[in-house]
């Protein structure tokens, strides 16, 4: 759901896209489903960090439940920009539920709660600030920006999704419908990647063999129960993040967050289905476009080898969005980054051919440069890569906006990064993962493109629009 929550004026988020932006071709990190059941809360439960050197000003606070916070304190805004990110997404969605993530976000939004009926928080929540919410491949998150005073109002809005979420059918169809009209309009567009929503066919194809998928048509058929069986078995706090930014006081925040979320009762999360392709894929879907993904499928046992795999493949998209001879080929490009680290999800590259395209011509370019690109790495150019891995977790966008206009949406993405480098980083402490990165060498590198993408291992899945039922 990107609709701004809102009476008036623009969404504020801009999603992942400064964070690729960042990267400037380089990359970052991922997880296996064992770190992701328990590197959201590294360290003692219920423990709290002084702001880390790595991270100007942002204190981090683990909760007993598994909620991970981040606080940053910022006064050149009178407003707050909370990100409530959950590390749920198209990869949980189980066989034969296509979207079931995305028509769970918006349930989450506009669901009932035992203060109120449908659309009750999401009404009040609008008389005093901004919000907007989006499923972004294996995270769903929520986006306020908010006053300095309603901050509590926010988090306990969250508290109340977690603890007593009702999903309704009469708001279910309301909301498919909304959803449906969100695909509709971003086809009707100026064009983007149908990645953000062709994701979730990608996932049926790798980790439930599906050969059709319906991504539009099956937003209409996914009833309520299943809807809250799924919020309530993926929306908990071990799957939990919350970023916030602006003019607030820490320490008053701080108290606000162990009474209002750490309250809310441990739950374990769903296990996350693994992937099982095996062999080239021709798929269909009810979307009027072609896709190509070329995707590892292995999993990988280690973090470093993750980290290495996910800054490699950022580098990557940046080599295929610089070719010319693929651009003739493609409208859109899109690959593991940060926000969609391998572990997260397998090794991939998605690319949207033109009209008039050949699928083996753009198989054959993307493959090309894969190879092409790990063959150009000498150690300069892994140093440039990794240093700009480094310095994505390093960096802060707050001090880049000269204006107040521009800083409250700086402020918004600060806050979302945060989350997004929490999941990018497994969970780690910032200087963990800055001695990781800084461990990783030249000849390791290497060594883990050899082990994990090998030609072999490579598989491609085609999606061509369905001309017959």
């Amino acid at each position: 759901m990107r609709r701004c929550l809102a009476p008036s004026g623009p969404c504020r988020f801009a999603l992942v896209a400064l964070v690729l932006a960042m990267f400037a071709g380089c990359g970052g990190g991922g997880s296996d489903e064992t770190a992701r059941t328990s590197a959201a809360r590294p360290g003692a439960a219920g423990s709290d960090a002084a702001p880390s050197p790595a991270r100007r000003g942002i204190r981090r606070i683990h909760l007993g439940n598994g909620i991970t916070v981040y606080l940053e304190e910022e006064h050149s805004n009178d407003g707050v920009a909370v990100e409530v990110l959950y590390r749920v997404g198209y990869p949980d969605e189980p066989a034969g539920a296509a979207q079931i993530a995305h028509l769970a976000e918006h349930a989450h939004v506009h669901g009932a709660t035992s203060a109120g009926g449908a659309d009750s928080l999401f009404q009040a929540i609008r008389e005093f600030g901004q919000a907007s919410a989006q499923v972004a491949g294996p995270v769903t998150h929520i986006d306020y920006f908010v006053p300095a005073d309603h901050v509590e109002d926010v988090l306990r809005a969250e508290a109340l999704r977690l603890e007593s979420l009702r999903v309704d059918p009469e708001m279910l169809r309301t909301e498919a419908a909304h959803a449906q009209d969100e695909i509709q309009k971003f086809l009707a567009g100026s064009g983007g990647s149908m990645h953000v929503y062709g994701e979730s066919a990608f996932q049926q194809v790798v980790r439930h063999g599906a050969r059709s998928v319906d991504i539009v048509e099956a937003l209409g058929r996914i009833d309520a129960r299943r809807v809250a069986d799924f919020h309530r078995t993926h929306y908990v706090p071990r799957n939990m993040v919350v970023a916030i930014a602006g003019a607030f006081d820490t320490d008053a925040v701080a108290a606000m967050i162990r009474d209002i979320l750490g309250s809310i009762p441990e739950r374990d999360p769903a296990a996350v289905p693994p992937v099982r392709i095996d062999g080239d894929v021709h798929a269909t879907w009810d979307l009027p476009v072609r896709a190509v993904y070329l995707v590892w499928p292995e999993a990988v046992p280690s973090y470093a080898d993750r980290l290495a795999l996910t800054i490699y493949a950022s580098y990557v998209r940046h080599q295929i969005i610089a070719d010319t001879d693929l651009a003739a080929l493609v409208d859109r490009v899109y690959s593991s980054n940060p926000a969609a680290p391998v572990g997260a999800e397998p090794f991939f590259v998605y690319a949207q051919p033109t009209p008039t395209a050949s699928l083996d011509d753009v198989v054959g370019a993307v493959d090309r440069i894969v190879r092409q690109t790990r063959e150009g790495i000498d150690a300069n150019r892994f140093a440039s890569i990794r240093a700009n891995a480094r310095r994505f977790v390093e960096t802060t966008l707050i001090d880049k906006a000269a204006t107040l206009a521009v800083r409250q949406r700086y402020l918004g993405q600060e806050a979302l990064n945060t989350g997004l480098k929490h999941f990018y980083m497994e969970g780690m402490e910032p200087e963990d993962f800055l001695a990781t990165i800084d461990a990783l060498s030249y000849d390791d590198f290497l060594r883990c493109l050899d082990r994990y993408l090998e030609p072999s291992d490579r598989h491609v899945v085609v999606f061509t629009p369905r001309t017959t039922r």
